[in-house]
């Protein structure tokens, strides 16, 4: 019902592109709410304006379910520079709607151990989405024994416009736990690694 699918070769949950978060966007009072329903995360994220629209990059990893289970998401949020919704949304906590098809990405995110360099876990939307693109990517394996500190990730981005592939890149460069060194633009991809 809420949109959780098993890939059971990866041993993991994700989200289907249709799931009924859509509906919620994202605002900063989901995480305030985050310790009440059992997760302990570390978290960050950008936000920037390209081509008349304000996007929301953002970052999460940790435990979930009281310590039951960990993992690590990506999402993509976007609105309308100059939308006269913006006050109310800001009343929100910056309230942001899921990135609609068109502003969707391909998002391959890898979840490693932090004290073994171990791959975890691999979640590549082009494995399940519509056009392999998302505006969320989230794994979670439900395994106790990970902390938001015993975990880091590594993410890439396939974005087709340059301009907003540039711009991200340079976004997450700044980010807490990635910085410059950590960020490469290859082709049609932004990768980095979150270590935090």
């Amino acid at each position: 019902m809420l949109g959780f699918n098993y890939n059971k070769s990866g041993d993991y949950y994700y989200t289907s592109e249709y799931s009924i978060q859509r509906l919620g966007g994202f605002g900063n009072f989901y995480d305030h709410m985050g310790s009440v329903a059992g997760m302990n995360l570390d978290t960050d994220y950008t936000t920037f304006s390209h081509n008349g629209k304000e996007y929301r990059f953002q970052l999460w990893k940790g435990s979930y379910g009281y310590g039951n289970s960990y993992g690590a998401e990506i999402g993509l949020y976007t609105r309308n520079a100059n939308n006269l919704w913006n006050g109310a949304a800001d009343a929100l906590g910056e309230w942001y709607p899921c990135a609609s098809e068109s502003d969707q990405m391909r998002m391959i995110n890898k979840i490693f151990d932090a004290n073994s360099n171990e791959l975890l876990m691999t979640n590549d939307t082009a494995d399940y989405a519509k056009n392999g693109t998302h505006y969320w990517n989230l794994a979670i394996r439900t395994e106790a024994g990970y902390k938001k500190e015993g975990l880091y990730t590594r993410g890439e981005l396939y974005i087709e416009d340059k301009g907003l592939r540039d711009k991200l890149a340079k976004e997450i460069a700044k980010m807490a736990g990635v910085g410059a060194a950590n960020v490469q633009i290859v082709g049609n991809r932004v990768k980095y690694q979150w270590r935090k």
